[in-house]
């Protein structure tokens, strides 16, 4: 078993960088005697006494006082000033003096930016961002000195793809390109307008550069909670299903599955789903002593109805003070003259508007006869006025 003996007052190590494919010799600082490497450093090889270390020659006290040494193929050139030829010393032969790429890199695109995260490998104290619009071209250096893992890249093109590798520095040197990853920046769409129906809304929508799929996003107050819907790729969209009645309020965001990518909510519009306007009712009419008694269905949706009465047929209706907007299907109106026609028609009314008017009935009220009797031998005699 060798022995490391390292005074730490004299053991003063410096490293340069190898010419052996980025390899850089890393001296494991270690105050104890042991010569052999600490249990669980993968990749750290261990010289023994008797190992060159100095190339400038060593000074009365047998240590060495300068100049790079080739220590041993891969593990690199090392300069150990204080070494002595008769120490066995432990070494890490990896990239970068363990400065691995980062991992786990993955960007998630925006309107006008573009969120890139990643996690250290070990060793890296910053951390360099680096872009191109084409896979294994990074040209443009979006950050560099990230003390974090995550960047946000606000210098980008709403349309436009981009692809991001990081690399990670400490003292010892930078890292090589970790894996890459893409995202596109995308434009959000306006939402143009929002249409309501029968227990239904219409959206249309603007294209986006890019986008693949589209996101409706519907809420029952403008700040409500979200329920999200996936029409795919269309601009316009019918959502059906819905509650007369309530209101409903709609964004849109663009997506695309690359990255994955969307882009920031659209304008917000709101519509309130009605029933269609109500069909015009049946109405019939029964003549009385100066009264006309007037009964009418009811549509589907109709809510109020208003009656209408003229002296012309045909037209110059007006409406019956006290029949308007009325939720009764019967009404007695009283006070006409008999022997003169009168002229009816009935609307059906909801939030959505008033149906035509209905088919006109015609009603002449009469007077109620007057029956005279008059006793006579074994018969009664009966007589009334004649009908105008």
């Amino acid at each position: 078993m060798f022995r490391l003996f390292f005074l730490v007052s004299l053991a003063i190590l410096s490293f340069a960088p190898t010419a052996h494919a980025g390899y850089v010799a890393c001296p494991y600082s270690n105050t104890s005697t042991a010569d052999e490497c600490p249990s669980g450093l993968t990749g750290w090889v261990r010289f023994p006494t008797g190992a060159t270390f100095c190339s400038t020659g060593y000074n009365a006290s047998n240590y060495c006082y300068g100049g790079p040494v080739g220590a041993d193929g891969d593990s690199g050139l090392l300069t150990l000033y204080g070494a002595k030829s008769t120490d066995a010393l432990c070494i890490q032969a990896v990239p970068n003096c363990g400065v691995a790429a980062p991992n786990s890199i993955s960007a998630a695109g925006g309107t006008g930016k573009i969120t890139v995260s990643w996690s250290s490998s070990g060793g890296g104290t910053s951390f360099t961002l680096k872009r191109g619009t084409a896979s294994g071209t990074y040209g443009t250096t979006v950050a560099s000195g990230i003390s974090g893992y995550s960047y946000n890249d606000t210098t980008v093109t709403n349309g436009t793809r981009y692809y991001y590798v990081v690399t990670a520095t400490n003292s010892y040197g930078t890292s090589g390109n970790s894996s890459s990853a893409s995202a596109y920046a995308l434009a959000k769409p306006t939402l143009s307008s929002a249409v309501a129906g029968d227990a239904q809304v219409t959206l249309t929508w603007t294209a986006v550069t890019n986008a693949t799929a589209y996101s409706i996003k519907r809420r029952t107050s403008p700040t409500g909670t979200i329920t999200t819907i996936s029409p795919g790729n269309v601009t316009t969209y019918t959502n059906t299903g819905l509650t007369n009645g309530t209101t409903y309020y709609y964004e849109v965001t663009a997506t695309n599955t690359i990255g994955p990518s969307a882009s920031d909510l659209s304008n917000q519009l709101s519509a309130t789903p009605q029933p269609p306007a109500p069909t015009a009712p049946t109405l019939t009419g029964t003549p009385g002593d100066t009264t006309a008694f007037l009964s009418w269905t009811a549509p589907t949706n109709a809510v109020t109805y208003t009656l209408k009465r003229s002296t012309t047929s045909g037209s110059g209706y007006v409406a019956i003070p006290g029949v308007t907007a009325t939720t009764s299907l019967t009404y007695l109106d009283i006070g006409l003259a008999n022997n003169t026609s009168y002229y009816y028609v009935v609307t059906a009314t909801n939030v959505s508007g008033t149906s035509p008017n209905s088919a006109q009935v015609a009603v002449k009220p009469i007077a109620t006869p007057v029956l005279a009797a008059v006793a006579g031998t074994a018969k009664v005699n009966l007589s009334w006025p004649a009908s105008a």
